[in-house]
């Protein structure tokens, strides 16, 4: 059997206005595992959303500091999250962390949260730490009607998979290639501190037991299938789409 291959998009890695210096050696990969999280999430999130915030100012220990900071808040108001990140450095912003943050808006609103307002707990962090006021950069398609976020497709049982969706998909894949360019990257210096590229790292089983925990088996409701155009993002859809399809080991055992 043919093994599924990916599309690593080239035209926001390779910079619209500015050159971006291509893909960094250890960006694909890193890309790859993001994107197979995302896809993971969006077969349970419910209302799933992807940010972009930038921290910048100050250290990189302090960035972090703020980001764990801002994951133990969603945690609280019971937002479920998972952050990607990379580390870079620019003569007009200095040391500066780009970082993608996928929530669940569904139950409660992480814009109370993840906004940029004077009096908004995440500036007064960055405040608080001596970094400069964080900024959240909007997705540029209009395809996301404007918002300062990509409204993801949720693509478990009874998902609508329309066609407008799927290109938010699409789109959203495309943006976060961004973050994975060779640009501002200093390989050699960060390396001995620790990551360029740094994500969540939950359990591994995680998303099947949020499947398994939050979500009924649905007998006769097969998810709709997925076609982006990428075979190995079709790949993972359908893959964890199929998840829910399996009777689970204790309904069977009580029966």
């Amino acid at each position: 059997m043919p093994k599924a291959t990916t599309t690593y998009p080239d035209n926001v890695v390779h910079g619209r206005r500015r050159k971006n210096a291509g893909w960094h050696p250890k960006g694909k990969r890193a890309y790859r595992a993001a994107k197979t999280k995302i896809i993971q999430c969006l077969t349970y999130y419910r209302e799933p959303r992807l940010y972009h915030l930038i921290l910048s100012g100050n250290t990189y220990s302090k960035h972090k500091t703020v980001l764990t900071n801002l994951c133990q808040r969603l945690t609280r108001a019971r937002v479920p999250h998972e952050w990607f990140s990379a580390r870079e450095c620019s003569v007009e912003r200095g040391e500066h962390l780009h970082i993608f943050v996928l929530v669940d808006a569904d139950g409660s609103p992480p814009q109370a949260i993840l906004n940029t307002f004077d009096d908004g707990w995440l500036t007064k962090e960055c405040r608080k730490h001596k970094l400069n006021d964080p900024w959240i950069a909007s997705p540029s398609n209009e395809v996301h009607a404007g918002n300062y976020y990509a409204q993801l497709p949720y693509l478990g049982p009874t998902n609508r998979a329309t066609e407008q969706a799927t290109q938010r998909l699409v789109d959203a894949m495309e943006w976060l290639t961004y973050i994975y360019k060779a640009r501002d990257k200093l390989d050699a210096e960060w390396e001995k501190q620790g990551q360029i590229f740094s994500a969540s790292r939950p359990n591994r089983d995680k998303a099947v037991a949020a499947i398994d925990s939050s979500q009924p088996i649905l007998i006769g409701k097969i998810p709709i299938k997925v076609k982006t155009g990428d075979n190995l993002l079709d790949a993972m859809i359908g893959r964890m789409q199929h998840i829910h399809q399996l009777p689970r080991a204790s309904t069977d055992a009580a029966a």
